[in-house]
Order: C-alpha cells, then structure tokens, then sequence
C-alpha cells in the first residue's frame, strides 16, 4: 500500500511515500516544507501545500497525518491544533472528499509513542513516556504496554503545565507554561536573548 504520510510541525510539514507496512525502510521521497502561517485560521494554503506534496508522490491509495492538538481518530475529527489556529475544529471528511483519499490523522506525540511501542526504545516496556520537543512540547504515556489516550484526550500531554509562576509584564501568551520555556523553540528564544541576537532556530543552536 502506497500511502502519503505527514508529520505537521509549527514550522515545517514533513513528508514521505510510506510503501509497504512502515518498517523504518519502507519510507522514499522525504522532504519538507514551510508550515503556513500558524496564526491564520484560513486552512487553504495549508492545504494547497498538502496537495502539491500528494501530486508529486504519484498514485497513492491513502493519506495519514501526523498532528499537533487533539483528534479524535475515531470521528476524524480535530477538536484543537496546537500552535495551529487553522486546524481548529476541522472535519477530515472534508478533506478526503478534496483529495479523493481516505484520510486517518493522530496526534503527533501519540503518533511517537506508537513508533517507539513498536520499533523504537519502548519496545517490550509496559510503562513509559514519550516527550516530543519542538514548537511546542507533546507527551504520550504508555500504559500496561498500550497507547494510553485517557477520557478526554490529553493523557501524556505536558505542554501547558506551569513551572512557574508567569511574569505580569512578559509579552509571552504563555508565560511560565513547560513548553514556553523548554520547547525547542522556547530553548532558540532564549539563546537569541543571551546572544543578544534576533533570532535562531534548532538547526543554528545544536550545529
């Protein structure tokens, strides 16, 4: 089965042909592209940029997403987005009827906590955590050797824990919340800052 995957970030989408089962070689053609504008809740260019990824791909009989926020795989259903104001409340329906393809999302941390279950460093563990850093930071608990989701869909999730209190004279939305400070991109912030530079990203600081 030939399938488009994705991996949506809040500063690029990542992309590859998965051809057969997903084994780690299963996986041609990867690259990646800008993630359009976050604070947008216009979902077309995201979605232009989604379909020139499949055009180039050639035939393929499906496509899987890997997202930030909470889904509701069952119902293909984004209830949030993350840092991505246009994949708030979106119906993926609508987007097999666009793209003609059946279409499966989860979110992106979950997602890691499957592949590490499956081939990766929680291989055989019954108990364990996934922590994914980057624009944000994502969480995925294993429990007795299983994805756990918990009622609500937000079992793992560590982004908005506070570690402290917030700053009443910061600009950040999110002062004092896990992620503002320990994401990647909370990490490249402050690394500006003590370099008295505008701005850095993940590539820059670990070089």
């Amino acid at each position: 089965m030939r399938l488009a995957v994705f991996d949506v970030g809040g500063t690029a989408i990542k992309y590859a042909l998965m051809d057969g089962s997903g084994e780690p070689g299963d996986f041609h053609d990867g690259g990646e592209v800008p993630t359009p504008d976050p604070e947008s809740t216009d979902p077309e260019p995201f979605l232009q940029a989604l379909e020139g990824i499949i055009a180039q791909m050639g035939p393929v009989e499906g496509i899987a997403c890997s997202l930030p926020g909470v889904v509701e795989v069952e119902c293909k259903y984004l209830q949030t987005g993350g840092a991505l104001n246009y994949l708030y409340e979106t119906d993926l329906t609508t987007w097999e009827k666009r793209f003609g393809l059946p279409a499966e999302a989860e979110n992106d941390a979950r997602c890691s906590a499957m592949a590490e279950l499956s081939v990766g460093n929680l291989a055989g563990v019954e108990n364990g955590v996934v922590l994914t850093f980057g624009t944000g930071i994502g969480g995925g608990a294993v429990v007795n050797g299983r994805v756990f989701k918990g009622s609500h869909l937000f079992a793992g999730e560590a982004s908005m824990m506070y570690t402290r209190l917030p700053r009443k004279d910061s600009a950040l939305r999110d002062e004092g919340a896990f992620s503002t400070d320990c994401s990647t991109h909370g990490f490249c912030r402050r690394v500006a800052e003590a370099k008295g530079i505008g701005r850095c990203d993940g590539r820059q600081v670990f070089a």
